[in-house]
C-alpha cells in the first residue's frame, strides 16, 4: 500500500515535471516525458531512436518513451506523438484534441514497432502547441490495432491541478 506522504511526493513530483514540460524545447521534452513515465507512472525508461510512422494523420516519426514487462496483464509500450510538427489547419483552427483516427493510426504504429500486443500509452503534444494528451487503452483481441476502453487525459501547460494527477495515477 502506497502511503500518504509516499503518494505526495510522487504528485509533487509529477506536477514539478509536467509543469517543466510547458517551457522546455521540443527535444528535451522526451527526456521530461521518459522522467515522468519512470517517477510517476511505474514505467522503465528507453532511449531508442525514433520509429517511422506512416500516414497523414502523424507526424513521421515518434519516440518510444517508456515500457513495462507486466507479469499481471498485458506489457505497456509508451510513445510520445509530436502533432505541432504536422498541425498545419488543425493548429489553425485550435484543435485541443487527439481524433480517435489519429489515436487509432498511433496505436497501429506502436503495435507494429513492438511485434507484439501490447497496452499503449500514447502521449501527444496537441497540435496548437498547447499541452498534451495521454490516450490510454487496451489492444483489442485479435486486432491489436484497433483500441478499447480508451481513457484520455488532457493536460494544458501550467493547469496541473489534482484532477490531472488523479488521472495520471490511474494509468499508472
Amino acid at each position: 500500500m502506497t502511503s500518504p506522504a509516499h503518494l505526495h511526493d510522487r504528485r509533487r513530483r509529477a506536477a514539478d515535471l509536467l509543469d517543466g514540460l510547458a517551457a522546455a524545447n521540443p527535444a528535451d521534452r522526451i527526456q521530461i516525458l521518459r522522467d515522468l513515465a519512470a517517477q510517476c507512472l511505474g514505467l522503465t525508461p528507453v532511449n531508442r531512436p525514433p520509429i517511422a510512422v506512416t500516414g497523414d494523420a502523424l507526424p513521421a516519426t515518434a519516440h518510444i518513451i517508456a515500457d513495462l514487462a507486466n507479469p499481471y496483464g498485458p506489457d505497456v509500450i509508451a510513445a510520445h506523438f509530436d502533432l505541432t510538427a504536422d498541425a498545419g489547419a488543425d493548429a489553425a483552427n485550435g484543435s485541443r484534441r487527439v481524433g480517435n483516427p489519429q489515436a487509432q493510426a498511433a496505436n497501429a504504429a506502436v503495435q507494429n514497432y513492438a511485434g507484439a500486443a501490447r497496452s499503449p500509452l500514447l502521449i501527444f503534444t496537441l497540435p496548437d502547441g498547447s499541452g498534451l494528451q495521454f490516450i490510454h487503452g487496451a489492444p483489442t483481441p485479435g486486432s491489436p490495432a484497433r483500441l478499447l476502453s480508451v481513457s484520455r487525459l488532457t493536460y494544458q501547460w501550467g493547469e496541473t491541478n489534482r484532477t490531472t494527477l488523479d488521472a495520471l495515477e490511474q494509468i499508472g
